[in-house]
């Protein structure tokens, strides 16, 4: 399979020229359930097996990022927390009431971020046409 693409036109605000860009379209939604069946096909776990683990990996990174740790997968990812918070005037003022929400961001590795450029395939949208052959 290769990543869908369409063809997107987007002005120039400075001088009003147009240009085309390509722009991903997303094909389909993956689900949890569908990680778990691909883990299961590759590997000698069952379904109930891949969930669990699935499941102890989320609770561990929340866990992690929970005591305050950032999480790093080797050559893929790695997770921090960050917040959003309102400023004060003074050090003394500024405390954790601040804190207005906490935000998890997952910044995928140079290496995973390589090997996608290297294995992309790319398909134009238009060129995905289906005909049934049986047809008149």
């Amino acid at each position: 399979m290769a990543i869908v693409f369409n063809k997107i036109a987007r002005k120039n605000p400075r001088d009003k020229s147009v240009k085309y860009y390509p722009s991903v379209k997303v094909v389909g939604r993956k689900t949890e359930k569908d990680l778990v069946e691909r883990i299961c096909r590759n590997t000698t776990l069952n379904e109930r097996e891949a969930m669990m683990a699935l499941a102890e990996v989320r609770q561990g990174i929340m866990d992690f990022l929970l005591d305050g740790y950032s999480v790093e997968f080797s050559d893929w990812a790695s997770f921090r927390q960050t917040v959003t918070a309102k400023g004060a005037d003074t050090m003394d003022k500024c405390d954790a009431t601040l804190v207005k929400k906490v935000n998890v961001r997952c910044v995928l590795k140079k290496e995973f971020s390589e090997e996608m450029q290297r294995k992309a395939r790319f398909v134009y949208a238009g060129d995905l046409h289906t005909t049934d052959k049986n047809e008149g």
